[in-house]
């Protein structure tokens, strides 16, 4: 009998850690990830030792490199060196890093995971940015948060041979509802439960776990910092942002309760408008 949890029903916890199973089979969690924690876990860790497990891994580290000098982060000038990013940063954003692209790239071997990959990486961005001028809302925190938030759709694609129609039918609470009817468990309850077993913090599960969450005075910040990046992509991706989808953007209840401008979502939209490679 798997033990009962405080952030999860009894029955929501059983039904994700079977889900679990299969997205360890998958191979979600990355052994880069994996080792990438438990140096930045050890007080006597250094850059160096973090820089030496991302070299193991050249793909992710370029994709690294090149995500930090992108439209997200302020580099005052380009930085190509691993290690150079690693000491700008810091190491607890160096880790957020690495578990952003690293368990990013793992999406890339499905068919949902590719057409999620791009998405991912944009509502992170954007959640950083949004999370710079949001009281207790941790820019690195919401930027992981927002990598992460649908990453346990492929676990379902793979799974269930009617998911990718349904979430292509779907979106937000109505493919929240979705999943819970026909698998058990929605995708962010999911994620938010792969997340704790792997260590990761809590307030990033619980960011991702709400972040479909109706917004009330009670829900998680960080959650709906990722809702409104994950609103704003998906406009983008839909249409050309005119004023007036600006203007629903703006009247959005997660905006509101973060006094959202319009002004700031055309600044955002104009940031991530550019073509963000990190996943290719």
């Amino acid at each position: 009998r798997p033990p009962r949890s405080t952030l999860f029903p009894y029955t929501t916890l059983f039904r994700s850690q079977t889900w679990s199973t299969r997205a360890t089979r998958l191979g979600l969690f990355p052994a880069i990830a994996s080792h990438a924690v438990a140096v930045v876990s050890n007080p006597d860790s250094s850059v160096t030792d973090l820089v030496r497990v991302v070299h193991r891994h050249p793909a992710v580290s370029m994709r690294i490199v090149r995500l930090v000098n992108g439209p997200f982060y302020d580099m005052p000038r380009p930085i190509h060196r691993l290690n150079d990013v690693f000491v700008y940063t810091g190491m607890a954003e160096a880790l957020r890093l690495i578990l952003a692209v690293s368990i990013g790239a793992q999406l890339w071997d499905t068919l949902t995971g590719r057409r999620i990959g791009y998405h991912a990486v944009r509502v992170g961005g954007l959640a950083r940015l949004i999370a710079r001028r949001t009281a207790g809302v941790d820019p690195g925190d919401a930027f992981l948060a927002g990598c992460l938030h649908d990453g346990a759709m492929p676990v379902f694609s793979e799974s269930h041979p009617a998911y990718d129609a349904m979430a292509a039918e779907c979106h937000g609470e109505r493919l929240v509802r979705a999943e819970r009817e026909a698998l058990g468990v929605d995708h962010a309850a999911l994620m938010s439960a792969l997340l704790l077993q792997w260590g990761i913090a809590p307030r990033i599960a619980t960011g991702v776990r709400c972040h479909h969450d109706p917004v009330t005075s009670a829900t998680d910040p960080l959650a709906v910092v990722v809702q409104v990046a994950d609103a704003i992509d998906t406009a983008m991706q839909s249409q050309t942002p005119t004023q007036d989808a600006v203007g629903q953007l703006v009247n959005l209840p997660a905006s509101q309760a973060l006094e959202i401008r319009g002004e700031e979502i055309h600044h955002w939209l104009d940031t991530a408008s550019g073509k963000v490679r990190v996943a290719g």
